[in-house]
């Protein structure tokens, strides 16, 4: 196969000038993307699409730990909501009611066990219900009933019940005692119906797990629930209570169907063991067990499995929607929320994917659902660990990427050629070792295999080779210890054999260095700090040493420097703080060091003028990313602040591209914009070119101008319009521009370009561009009249023409013959369309002329006239 067809490398070159002047910083705040729901050890990009490789399972929007998902399987986040939530009720107009460990950043109760949730997802700050140990939330109407290990709310004495108010969270008189475990609450007909391990009702011990109390007094209800000796699971429809449970002496499973007005019980002849949940549904009752979820039977029927295929996932719960039943699954690796129809038992859509527990589904009162759990994003699609986004939306691409088991670590874009590098990497159960290539359009796997002997940490990209750098002993077939070049024009495996001791994590391909960095302390028998350069034409090693003293793991290089990242407090000599700058002599550059903010530096890029770096900070409330100049070591004024669930967060990776900044980690928010592990910076343009001016002379146009203050623009963009049509763009490298343009009004903005990036336009010039200046147009209707020997001639007036100002007089032509003008040329000194004058007798041929300062115009058309 052929590895590459086409090439482009934008590399900073290793002796390239400093750009000098001010540089656009990124975004303060990202933009709001779909990330990985997991870690990010490798990002690439091409064009509008970055790859993202790690060891995630899923991509999908940030939701935090509550989301709602419409009929369509849309979801909308409750984006004010953070920490962790195990239950959740519908509270109609009011919202919802969530139950866990709620995180209230400014609020005055930073931290509550409920929270109510209005319906655009926010938590109301002013509703509190003071308490700890609800296990359990369900609401009727305008009133939410608690149950669980407390004895108190709002400071009055409730034991394991208790009503409060909706809308205001204030306690209700309604105080029945419950002691015990709870699995399952619900309400219907009156009742509040529990399940678990229950040890009394309003001091009444239970030895059956099931209880039922009036909600209107609390007194208890009491259901003849013979033969069963335990209840398991219960569900009602209609105003009847289903029962599924254990008989005595522990026979096997059965129900009971009672009919809850009369309390007239019946068979129910349930088989399926291992029922932990019951729903009904307008046709059937669903039981959820311990391996699936089983169809019971009709309502008012007689029982049989019918086990739902779930691909082999746990069902953890089951909510009864208006028209499907909701099923959320735990698998070994997956979370989703199922639907299925309630006659058909077919899944309605593809399930929705969760990255972590679903702790209990809801439905929202018609055919949505309402999801909590522990969470961070929901209702994404799967894409296991490989995934591209766009960089504009922060979407994923439709791009048909496969899922790669094993740990992504390395990325590489070598034209349409996406080169994949990790451990164990595995596609649709092919082993594959640690590299990989696929075709980035149709994400199929090519068929070269080098297969390394071991695990591969680093790739880099020049216009001649492929480096491949990790732990392995062989590669393709040859030996090869740690470090590997691959030949573009060939794909065949070079014979340079540099031979690091130890394993290489960071490569840099500059375009006339190749730069390796990692856990070795030789190359080739020639001792070197962790670090080593070779030349990229000849790939004979350079005597550049950084003397580190512990691994280097990142590398890039800024205005001709280069800088290293990893655990070490030495470079060159010097101390260092896992962060160390040379220039292209190979010395430290000591003025150059990382934020003291940044206890470690785990990630670093490079462009431009600046070294962008990420970390772990000294304390929680800084940013863990940073700009820092290559050449004064002065930080740029870009801070962002990570977190997760309120808390801040390290960031991991962070890339600087032309237009970009990708930083990875595991975080939700950024300034207060919900992300997802991933955070897109676009960075904020220049300012405009000032002084913006034309010159006009005929048609010749000289456009002038100057740069932005401060800055050191690499060109500019220019955008003219002609009257109210768009000419286009263009590219000008210097400022200023001539051109030799038609007639017409203009309009001219222009924006410079750094780093590749466009800045802001200059308000726009309006200039004309004259026509050419000409002779008049031909006068026309011309008449001749002849009486008693008088000829009279009127004509129309002509333009003046383009460019020439006004008319000045008219020419009379006449000749004996057609066209001839050998009679008369007469200049009539006048702007008169109307000439009379006497003739002798003949037959004439007349024209008429229009006259100004450039010349006559063609001749109108010709009159013959005969005087007598």
């Amino acid at each position: 196969m052929s590895l590459v067809v086409t090439v482009f490398v934008a590399a900073w070159v290793w002796a390239s000038a400093a750009v000098a002047g001010a540089q656009p910083l990124p975004a303060a705040v990202p933009i709001e993307s779909w990330g990985p729901a997991g870690d990010v050890h490798a990002v690439a990009r091409a064009a509008d699409t970055l790859y993202l490789g790690g060891s995630f399972r899923y991509v999908g929007p940030h939701t935090g730990p509550l989301a709602v998902f419409d009929n369509a399987g849309a979801v909308r986040p409750a984006e004010a909501v953070a920490g962790q939530i195990q239950r959740v009720a519908s509270a109609g107009a009011f919202g919802r009611i969530v139950l866990g460990t709620i995180l209230v950043p400014d609020d005055p109760v930073p931290v509550r066990a409920l929270a109510k949730v209005d319906v655009d997802g926010r938590v109301v700050p002013d509703w509190h219900v003071g308490v700890v140990g609800v296990t359990a939330i369900e609401t009727d109407g305008a009133t939410l009933y608690l149950a669980g290990a407390f004895s108190t709310v709002n400071g009055q004495a409730r034991q394991g019940l208790a009503a409060v108010n909706v809308e205001t969270g204030a306690l209700l008189p309604w105080a029945p005692t419950m002691i015990g475990a709870i699995r399952e609450m619900q309400i219907s007909n009156g009742l509040l119906l529990l399940t678990g391990e229950l040890q009394s009702a309003n001091g009444v011990p239970v030895t059956t797990g099931f209880a039922a109390f009036d909600l209107a007094t609390g007194a208890t209800h009491s259901f003849d629930i013979a033969p069963l000796v335990t209840v398991d699971a219960v569900a009602t429809w209609e105003g009847t209570l289903y029962l599924a449970g254990q008989l005595a002496g522990g026979v096997g499973p059965s129900g009971l169907r009672i009919d809850i007005g009369n309390g007239t019980p019946q068979a129910w002849n349930v088989t399926v063991a291992g029922i932990q949940q019951l729903v009904t549904s307008p046709t059937q009752v669903f039981a959820r067990t311990t391996v699936g979820v089983v169809a019971l039977g009709h309502l008012g029927g007689g029982a049989y499995g019918n086990p739902l295929a779930l691909g082999g996932s746990a069902p953890i719960d089951m909510a009864r929607g208006a028209d499907r039943l909701w099923v959320a699954t735990a698998g070994s690796d997956e979370y989703a929320v199922h639907a299925f129809s309630y006659t058909s038992l077919a899944a309605l859509h593809p399930p929705f994917l969760a990255d972590w527990f679903i702790e209990d589904v809801d439905p929202d009162g018609g055919s949505g659902l309402i999801l909590a759990g522990m969470f961070r994003s929901a209702g994404g699609v799967a894409r296991r660990g490989l995934v591209g986004l766009d960089v504009r939306s922060g979407m994923p691409t439709a791009g048909a990427l496969p899922s790669v088991d094993g740990t992504v670590v390395a990325l590489a874009i070598v034209g349409n050629v996406l080169v994949v590098g990790g451990e164990s990497l595995r596609i649709n159960g092919v082993d594959r070792g640690g590299l990989i290539a696929l075709d980035r359009q149709s994400g199929a796997m090519l068929p070269w295999e080098p297969v390394p002997s071991g695990s591969v940490a680093a790739l880099a990209v020049d216009a001649q080779r492929l480096y491949v750098g990790g732990q392995f002993q062989a590669f393709a077939g040859a030996p090869r210890r740690n470090l590997a070049a691959v030949s573009l024009a060939t794909v065949q495996v070079e014979t340079w054999t540099p031979d690091p001791n130890g394993g290489v994590r960071a490569l840099l391909a500059t375009g006339t260095a190749v730069i390796a960095g990692g856990e070795f302390t030789t190359i080739g028998g020639t001792a070197r700090g962790f670090g080593a350069a070779f030349a990229a034409d000849t790939l004979a090693l350079s005597a550049w040493d950084p003397q580190a003293s512990g691994p280097v793991y990142r590398l890039a290089v800024a205005a001709g420097r280069v800088a290293i990242a990893g655990p070490f407090r030495e470079a060159a000599g010097q101390p260092a703080n896992d962060f160390a700058v040379f220039d292209n002599s190979g010395a430290r550059v000591a003025a150059v060091q990382a934020p003291q903010r940044l206890s470690t530096v785990t990630g670093l890029s490079g462009g431009g003028s600046e070294f962008a770096l990420a970390g772990i900070v000294a304390f929680t409330n800084q940013s863990p990313v940073a700009l820092v100049s290559a050449t004064s070591g002065r930080e740029a004024g870009w801070t962002p602040f990570f977190e997760e669930g309120g808390m801040p967060v390290a960031a991991g990776l962070i890339t600087r591209y032309p237009d970009l900044v990708v930083v990875t980690g595991r975080f939700s928010r950024v300034g207060g914009v919900r992300v997802n592990n991933v955070g897109l910076f676009p960075l904020a343009p220049a300012g405009a070119p000032v002084q913006l001016r034309a010159r006009v002379v005929g048609n010749a146009v000289t456009l002038g101008w100057a740069p932005p203050p401060g800055t050191s623009p690499q060109g500019y963009r220019l955008d003219a319009m002609l009257g109210a049509g768009n000419l286009g763009s263009f590219s000008v490298a210097a400022t200023t521009v001539s051109a030799t343009l038609g007639a017409g009004t203009y309009s001219v903005r222009v924006g410079a370009v750094i780093e590749g990036v466009i800045g802001l336009a200059s308000a726009p010039i309006v200039f004309t561009v004259p026509a050419p200046a000409a002779p008049p147009t031909s006068p026309t209707g011309l008449t001749a009249t002849v009486s008693a020997g008088v000829v009279r001639l009127t004509w129309s007036a002509a333009a003046p023409g383009p460019g020439a100002g006004n008319l000045e007089s008219f020419v009379i032509e006449a000749g004996s013959t057609s066209g001839a003008a050998n009679l008369a040329v007469l200049d009539t000194g006048t702007l008169d369309t109307t000439f009379a004058t006497g003739a002798p007798a003949g037959t004439y041929y007349v024209r008429v002329r229009a006259k100004n300062t450039f010349g006559v115009s063609p001749p109108s058309h010709e009159v013959v006239l005969s005087v007598p």
